[in-house]
């Protein structure tokens, strides 16, 4: 006899899901104290020059700089290991100089309440204040 399914739930599985009496996850929860997998994963911000532009402009280029910034404003420090944000933050260029790609690590693993939350400030908060000056 075949019960359905009522819910089915996706997520990500870190080692935090693992059982205590699993030997592997003293290891995995020792790497990621200070290699979270958001660092390996970063979110990403696309900037789209438009139409007929490049994003070598000054204008789009000092909107790229202040979101850097805004960004390295809560990035982990000695002092502050609990900041949403990892580093370092690469940006890269396409060939047709109309699109920049910006990698932002994450201090958290992904999929965790804390990574979500790193990825809807930068998203609502950062990125609007960014083009907003």
């Amino acid at each position: 006899m075949a019960v359905p399914l009522l819910t089915l739930n996706l997520g990500f599985n870190g080692a935090k899901s693992l059982s205590d009496d699993v030997e592997a996850k003293k290891a995995l929860l020792a790497l990621q104290e200070d290699f979270t997998l958001g660092l390996t994963s970063p979110a990403v911000v696309i900037v789209d020059a438009g139409r007929e532009r490049n994003v070598f402009a000054p204008e789009i280029q000092s909107h790229v700089t202040e979101l850097i910034t805004l960004v390295d404003a809560e990035t982990v420090t000695l002092q502050n290991r609990d900041a949403p944000y990892g580093s370092p933050i690469q940006t890269e260029i396409n060939d047709a100089g109309d699109a920049e790609l910006i990698e932002i690590p994450l201090n958290a693993d992904v999929g965790e309440d804390k990574a979500i939350d790193a990825v809807n400030h930068l998203r609502d908060d950062l990125t609007p204040r960014s083009v907003r000056r």
